[in-house]
Order: C-alpha cells, then sequence, then structure tokens
C-alpha cells in the first residue's frame, strides 16, 4: 500500500504542478504482436497491448504527459500499468553572457546511457539539464521499485531472479538509479564527445513478501540467495563524420562496485570488488542514391570472469571481472543475451526498395536483414541458459535476422520479421532456432 499511496502521491503532485493547461490532446493505441518460436518444436506467442495517451501544456513550454496501458499475453492474461506520467520543463534563461536553457521532468520517465547499453529503462525520479551552445549536462535520478515487473529488466542479483519467480511479487527490484551526463556536440570536425557517470545502489528488501539476504561471512553455501549488487559506470564516447556519407561511433566503460562472492578457498562469503569494462563501436555508411541504403559494421566486447561458474553472483575468486549492465539490451532477434562475458560483431544493411517511385508511400516500405557472430572472451558463465558449465568453446553461434516494415500514416504500421540462431557445440542443445513475427500497430 505505501508503494500506492506513493505513486498517488506522485500523481497529485505533476497534476498541482500541472495547473493551468490548455491545449489537450489524447488517443488511443493498439499494439498487436503474434510469433512463432521454432525451438525446434513450435511455441506460438501472443501480446495485445491497449495504451490510453493523454499531452497537454502552458505558455511557459510546461507540458503534462501521461499513458496507461493493458498488455494481455499467454503468460498474463492482464497487466495494467503506467507507462509514463510526468510533467516536463523547458525555459530559456534570459539575461545571462552564455545563452542556455534549462529544461526538468518530474514524474515517470524513460533514460538511457548514450549507447543504450548499459541503462535503457524507465525510471520514477526527476531529470534536469542545462544546454549552452557548446555543452549539454543533465543529472537523472530514479527509483525503479514502482514498476510492474513484466515491464522490468533490472535484473542484477540472486534475489531480483528469484522476485522474478514469486508469482506474489508484482513490482520490480527497488533500486536508485543515477545519471550525470555531459556532451559536446560540436567539436573539432563536428564530432560529439560524451562523458557519462551512472550508478545504481540496491535497496534492502525490509517488506516481508521480500526474501533474506545472505551475510559476509556465513558458511553455508545457499546457491539460491546472494547479497546487495552495488555498481557504478564512467563512459567515454566519441562520434561524428569521416565524409559526408560514412560515421563512426566508439565508446568505452568502466564498471565498479562491489557484491557477494562464495570464496570456495575460504568456505565463506565475502564482499569483493568489481572491475569490468565494455568497449565498442562501428561504421555507418549511408547512400540517399542507392536506394536509402545503409550499411553499418559494429563489435562489441564486455568482459568476463573465469571462475565464475554461474551469471548472476557467480564469482569464486578474487576480484569480479564480469561487466554487469544496469539493464538488459537486445541483440539478435532469437539470441539476445546481457552483457558480460561477451563478445560480438554484426553486419547491417538496410534499405527502401520503392523508394525509386513516385509518391510518399513508397518512402514508407523498409527492410533489412542483420548478421550476427557471437562469442565470449572467457571460459566463465554467460547469462543465457542451456549453455554447459564445463564447456571451453569460445564461439556461441550465429544468427541471421531479416524484417520488412511498412508505415503508410503515422498512426499505422506493421513489420513482420525472422530470425535464425545456430548454436555452437557448446550448447546442450545444438539444434538450430528460429523466430517469426508479425507486429502491428495503430492509433486513434
Amino acid at each position: 500500500m505505501k508503494k500506492l499511496h506513493l505513486l498517488l502521491g506522485i500523481l497529485l503532485l505533476v497534476l498541482v504542478l500541472g495547473g493551468g493547461l490548455y491545449a489537450q490532446d489524447f488517443g488511443i493505441t493498439l499494439d498487436n504482436a503474434t510469433s512463432i518460436d521454432f525451438e525446434p518444436a513450435a511455441v506460438f506467442g501472443q501480446w495485445d497491448k491497449l495504451s490510453l495517451w493523454f499531452n497537454t501544456g502552458t505558455q511557459n513550454k510546461t507540458v503534462f504527459s501521461m499513458k496507461g496501458s493493458y498488455t494481455f499475453s499467454l503468460e498474463s492474461y492482464y497487466l495494467f500499468d503506467i507507462d509514463h506520467l510526468n510533467l516536463k520543463g523547458t525555459y530559456p534563461v534570459s539575461g545571462a553572457k552564455t545563452p542556455r536553457e534549462f529544461s526538468f521532468t518530474l514524474g515517470r520517465y524513460y533514460l538511457s546511457d548514450f549507447t543504450g547499453y548499459v541503462l535503457s529503462h524507465t525510471l520514477d525520479g526527476i531529470q534536469i539539464g542545462v544546454s549552452y551552445p557548446f555543452a549539454d549536462i543533465s543529472a537523472s535520478f530514479g527509483y525503479t521499485g514502482l514498476l510492474m515487473k513484466p515491464n522490468s529488466s533490472i535484473v542484477l542479483s540472486r534475489l531480483d531472479y528469484t522476485d522474478l519467480l514469486d508469482n506474489a511479487i508484482l513490482t520490480a527490484p527497488p533500486r536508485l538509479v543515477g545519471q550525470v551526463a555531459l556532451t559536446f556536440p560540436n567539436l573539432v570536425l563536428n564530432q560529439t564527445l560524451n562523458l557519462t557517470f551512472l550508478f545504481q545502489n540496491d535497496i534492502d528488501r525490509v517488506m516481508p513478501e521480500r526474501n533474506t539476504y545472505l551475510s559476509e561471512g556465513e558458511t553455508v553455501f545457499d546457491p539460491t540467495l546472494g547479497g546487495l549488487i552495488n555498481t557504478q559506470y564512467m563512459g567515454l564516447g566519441l562520434s561524428g563524420p569521416i565524409a559526408s556519407t560514412l560515421f563512426y561511433d566508439l565508446f568505452f566503460y568502466m564498471n565498479t562496485g562491489r557484491l557477494l562472492t562464495w570464496d570456495t578457498a575460504a568456505g565463506m562469503y565475502g564482499y569483493v570488488p568489481v572491475i569490468a569494462f565494455t568497449t565498442g563501436g562501428g561504421f555507418r555508411y549511408y547512400s540517399e542514391q542507392l536506394l536509402y541504403s545503409r550499411f553499418q559494421l559494429g563489435f562489441l566486447f564486455s568482459s568476463g570472469d573465469t571462475d565464475s561458474p554461474v551469471y548472476v553472483e557467480g564469482n569464486t575468486a578474487g576480484n569480479s571481472d564480469m561487466f554487469i549492465p544496469i539493464s538488459s539490451s537486445a541483440t539478435g532477434l532469437v539470441f539476445s543475451p546481457r552483457l558480460g562475458n561477451l563478445m560480438y560483431g554484426t553486419l547491417q544493411y538496410s534499405l527502401k526498395p520503392l523508394s525509386m517511385l513516385k509518391g510518399n508511400l513508397a518512402q514508407q516500405l523498409s527492410a533489412g536483414v542483420n548478421w550476427y557472430l557471437f562469442l565470449r572472451p572467457t571460459d566463465g558463465a554467460i547469462s543465457e541458459a542451456g549453455f554447459l558449465p564445463a564447456s571451453t568453446e569460445k564461439y556461441l553461434g550465429t544468427e541471421l535476422d531479416m524484417y520488412v516494415k511498412f508505415r503508410p500514416f503515422s498512426d499505422l504500421g506493421a513489420s513482420l520479421s525472422g530470425g535464425f540462431f545456430v548454436p555452437s557445440a557448446g550448447f546442450e542443445d545444438t539444434s538450430a532456432r528460429g523466430l517469426l513475427k508479425l507486429d502491428f500497430s495503430m492509433s486513434f
């Protein structure tokens, strides 16, 4: 009930601050997704989401926005949630020698780091920012414990995974998440520099429906429970044009923190430092004359831990070298592991096949193909189940995805996508896996 009261309090605060609103706009959106997963037997999936959204604004550039939804799926027949509910303001600052703009967001909003690999998630909190001609500065802080569990991908500890399997627990793991970001958009030759610091702090589950934590110094091994996981991330990114049609991006993140580990030599639990990293980048070539073709070559490397027989809190000796992202990020359509003891290369191509024809509808049809090569840098565990713990195979598999998208109008669209993943000999089941998915979206 305390969480419900807090959510209602946030709603009341937003409505009060949003007094004097005008120019209301509202609508309904229907999203449908149907899939067939070949593993190798056919498994059908069905998701239907009905959303009601409402936006309005004031003369001083303040905007109130909300979106609530009901989702039906074969796994959960009903899921009600508030996708976003916030008050946003953007105000020019007058009288300053250097022109700048102040902005804020209060309520439930979406936050991502500049790569989307470390954090890409909805939070309840506040974001403030200041924009200068030469730089953008922002600070964001939020809480995850009010989100509905199926709509959260922040799963870092063994207790988080235990909560996922407990139907009595409806909300996501409670954590405090923050980010401070500094962006220089116009450096030499139009290059963009990103500097980012993120953190997430675990919050002790004091509610009776939550499980308890293991304590440092305990000598009885319990594979179902773990400790508190707190992590920090320092990121550096550089991107920009090499030529008029050729672009690049590079990034590096250092991951620090602490987690509870079972020291096999000492025969007890103890907290150890997390010292890990991830890096990646790619090149993109774009040609409008060649059917709006886009070629992309990319790579990503995230460090792993050789002495981790399990992915979550699996370290058994020394520091933890496993990179631990705050939220998950999508890779392949079929095989989409979390970062940590993972490296992959990707080759992507997309185009608008009817763009040579006249008419706006010809511009709304696009198609593409994505190829992935998945590997692991160490013999430690990966996030996906089914990989043999005793395997020394570094190669994980190869995936080929294809898609076609058609959006004739802004409020009507559909897409058909399919993927085919061939696992390596390191998996218990080496059968090829396929997925076919049809998406449809309509607003009115």
